[in-house]
């Protein structure tokens, strides 16, 4: 009997969650880094706050269409 390989199928779940998972840690993992970015841009926290947030808002309808 020959031994089965993977499923194709699997490999492309495998792809998509991985790419998934790192981009929404990449979104989220904004704090840290916000004082940094606000002093090199130059602009106040509120401003890169809101396209934060229109950012993930963006991302939360493109995920329904």
């Amino acid at each position: 009997m020959t031994p089965r390989s993977i499923f194709y199928g699997w490999w492309v779940v495998a792809a998509f969650a991985m790419t998934t998972f790192m981009s929404t840690g990449i979104r989220h993992a904004v704090g840290p880094f916000l004082k940094p970015i606000v002093a090199d841009l130059g602009i106040d926290r509120a401003s890169f706050s809101a396209v934060i947030a229109l950012s993930c808002g963006m991302g939360s309808w493109a995920a329904r269409v």
